[in-house]
């Protein structure tokens, strides 16, 4: 069996692997995009084999962009996979593909460029919903599990009928320090293949904010946050804050930002004083405490925490936000990746102090990946959405450590299981 690497390695974004049986059936993980914009060229898509067939089943982690809005390319392309995720996941996967395309018009306006597919190839995704348990999707069989990053987002374990003793383990993205999840349980594996894309130092989600809250109460912050994610995660946790509790419209949020905590009170892993955290801050909402707001000129002048839906300046009113923001001597704050081409990225390139970069754990770090190979034990590690020179390095350190085969690939390498 065969591992081939189409996308997300070496790299962040277009997440794509593709596992090969010696008896030629196929098996996708993922299919995203990689959010890099050039002149002429709106994003980039999986490196796909030649003899790729026409229909496969496709295992989809969850419904950010870089590991969804490449579907609906497949198809645009003539291939029909079946595409099999939890409820959540292909409840919120449609809307991500079209996200993707408000951005990608965006930037074809701006630069030129061509549509990669157009709204029937994302109504035509053929979704399976995953059952509790083990299931078999022709000769491979199949485990999830939760992922804890965002809200129907798991992990998977395979195997294939023929070779029941070679299992894989595909963790999609993760992170042991979720401020609102349990942390995830892998099971043992022979090949795991992980993300390793969290930045080692950057500390916890509380501290990052504790940065923020004083700032806030001086001058206006922006930051720009995906609509499902690290959003609802500082949510959580600026509902326990006095600073920010106590103060009315200290906290303004785009519309969709708010939203979304309802999807993560649907999910029942969110238990305990996530969930407590949670309904706390849609209750401040609620009320009017708190701001929600859907244009830019809904949001008072002022210092107070703005969220803006995309982490990258690149569709809503985040970048007419971060223009405002910026004239009125506060700061933009960005928290996660900003890749090459994105107005997000130009704007932190720009040299300008109040532009800032302030990283929130979402993804492990090389220790979380240790930790957990050390539990699962398996025999290689395959690193993914991981800048190539980062995974390399990370990887020649857990080969010391843990004495395993740590493989840290790029697009287009084969890998053969052990």
């Amino acid at each position: 069996m065969r591992i081939i690497c189409c996308g997300g390695v070496g790299e962040q974004g277009r997440s794509c692997v593709l596992l090969h049986a010696d008896d030629e059936s196929i098996l996708m993980a993922d299919c995203g995009v990689k959010r890099e914009f050039s002149p002429g060229l709106p994003g980039s898509y999986p490196v796909l084999p030649d003899n790729l067939p026409k229909s496969f089943p496709l295992l989809l982690t969850h419904a950010h962009e870089d590991h969804v809005a490449s579907i609906p390319w497949l198809i645009a392309q003539g291939y029909r996979p079946e595409v099999y995720t939890t409820r959540r996941t292909a409840t919120l996967g449609a809307d991500y593909c079209r996200t993707w395309l408000k951005a990608v018009d965006k930037a074809i306006a701006a630069t030129g460029g061509q549509r990669p597919y157009h709204e029937e190839h994302i109504d035509a995704i053929d979704w399976h919903i995953l059952p509790e348990g083990e299931c078999t999707i022709g000769p491979w069989k199949i485990r999830h599990g939760l992922a804890a990053h965002t809200p129907g987002s798991c992990w998977f374990h395979v195997t294939h009928t023929a070779y029941p003793e070679c299992t894989v383990g595909v963790s999609g993205d993760w992170t042991s320090r979720n401020l609102v999840y349990p942390v995830p349980e892998f099971p043992a594996c022979d090949v795991f293949i992980t993300d390793a894309s969290g930045s080692d130092g950057d500390g916890e989600g509380l501290d990052k904010l504790a940065e923020l809250v004083p700032l806030s109460l001086e001058r206006p912050i922006l930051l720009p946050l995906p609509r499902m994610g690290r959003c609802q995660e500082m949510l959580s946790l600026m509902a326990s804050l006095p600073e920010l509790t106590g103060k009315q419209g200290a906290v303004a949020m785009e519309a969709p930002l708010v939203d979304a905590i309802d999807i993560w009170l649907g999910d029942e892993a969110v238990q305990g004083k996530g969930r407590e955290a949670l309904e706390k801050a849609k209750d401040l909402f609620t009320s009017g405490r708190w701001i929600r707001f859907k244009k830019p000129e809904e949001v008072p002048a002022g210092p107070r925490i703005i969220g803006a839906m995309d982490a990258m300046l690149s569709v809503g009113p985040s970048a007419q936000l971060s223009e405002q923001v910026l004239a009125q001597g506060g700061l933009v704050i960005f928290s996660g990746h900003a890749a090459l081409g994105t107005p997000g990225r130009t704007l932190l390139d720009s040299g300008n102090p109040d532009v800032l970069r302030l990283p929130w754990k979402i993804h492990p770090e090389a220790a979380d990946v240790e930790k957990v190979a050390s539990q699962i034990k398996p025999s290689k590690i395959i690193l993914v959405h991981t800048p190539y020179e980062r995974a390399r390095a990370i990887a020649l350190s857990l080969k010391e450590k843990l004495g395993v085969d740590v493989v840290a690939p790029q697009v287009g390498d084969e890998i053969i299981m052990p």
